[in-house]
Formats: C-alpha cells, structure tokens, sequence
C-alpha cells in the first residue's frame, strides 16, 4: 500500500512540476484571443478611448486576405479598421489583444523616419503587410484616443486611423511596445490599467 501511495504522490509531483516547467516556458506575457462582439475579456489589454470617454481596445482581423489591426468599441457595438484611406467594419474573424501583465505595456512617442531609434524595444506586430511591418499606434484625434495600424514600409513610417466613415493618416503618433522586465505586478483581479492620455 506504501508502495503505491508514494508512486501516485511521485507522480502527482512531476505533473506539478512539469506544468510548472510548461506554463513558465509558454509564458509570452500577452496573446491574441478569438472575439464574440459581445464581451470583453477580463484580461483584455484597453488601448484607447472613444469619443464618450470609454475605454477602446486593441483588436486584429482577417479581412483582404491580410491581417489588420483594428479598434474594439464594445459601446458603439463596432470593431473598425483602416485600409485604403477608408473606414471599414469587421464582423467576423476578430481577435483581441489580452495580456497577463498591462503594466509591461507602454505607449512610446515616435514617429515617420524615428522607429529605428526604437531599437531593442519589443513592438507588439499588430498584422502583416507586404514589404512592411504593421504595428499597433494611437493619437489624440480630436475628442479620442483613437488606435489604428503603424505602416512601418520601405520609404515611410505613418499610422493609419478609421475614424467617421474614413481613414486618417499621421507622422507623430505613440506605438505600442511589451517589456517583460517590468515586475510591479498586481496579481489582484481588479488591477486597473492607466492609459496615459498625451
């Protein structure tokens, strides 16, 4: 009987340790979850703030055979993106940006022509463009903190805003980075995220 209590005590060790070994190898710091429309996640990373004051957040979409950064307004009941200088809606293959840990998150101040100063600072890829990278930025746009795509290509840096039916283009903007370094974790559940308005 002492036999088999110590092989299943035994065994329940090395399932501890391995999930131990497992969740800390995994442990990317932020993730992209499948979105409903209708709730968002408890660990949904805010982004911006809409024209109401409410909290936006940052979401990604599969439409034009691309994947594209897009603003999650849960008030408006719309998750919009920017493509061609337009304003479009997604109703279907939605993601939100989650994170274990929203104070590793920092908005940076750049810029067309100063990404490269950003060197060694971990840029959150919001989509994929062909011959560029795609970023996730923000900007204060009149009465928002409005998120949108950073086109990082070949001749230009810009971010790209779907705002009233259009889109928007600017060269200052903030893009959003992850520093895994930063510790001052709250592990409390009602942890709330400042957003740092300009």
């Amino acid at each position: 009987m002492r036999y088999y209590v110590v092989i299943v005590l035994c065994y329940f060790i090395d399932l501890s340790a391995g999930a131990f070994v497992m969740e800390s190898e995994n442990e990317a710091g932020y993730y992209w979850r499948e979105f409903d429309g209708k709730m968002i996640p408890h660990d949904a990373l805010p982004g911006g703030i809409n024209s109401g004051g409410v909290t936006t957040y940052i979401g990604q979409v599969y439409a034009r055979n691309l994947v594209i950064p897009a603003k999650i307004d849960i008030v408006k009941g719309t998750v919009t993106y920017e493509w061609g200088y337009q304003e479009f809606r997604a109703t279907e293959y939605i993601k939100i940006l989650c994170a274990r840990y929203p104070e590793q998150f920092q908005w940076l101040s750049t810029g067309n022509g100063y990404i490269s100063q950003l060197e060694g600072k971990h840029l959150i890829r919001g989509g994929y463009g062909e011959n560029a990278d795609i970023y996730i930025g923000r900007i204060q746009l009149d009465d928002e903190l409005a998120l949108g795509k950073v086109f990082n290509g070949t001749k230009q840096t810009t971010l790209h805003i779907p705002k009233d039916g259009k889109g928007t283009q600017h060269a200052a903007f903030q893009i959003l980075s992850y520093n895994p370094s930063i510790s001052n974790r709250n592990d409390s559940n009602d942890c709330q995220v400042v957003i740092n308005p300009y």
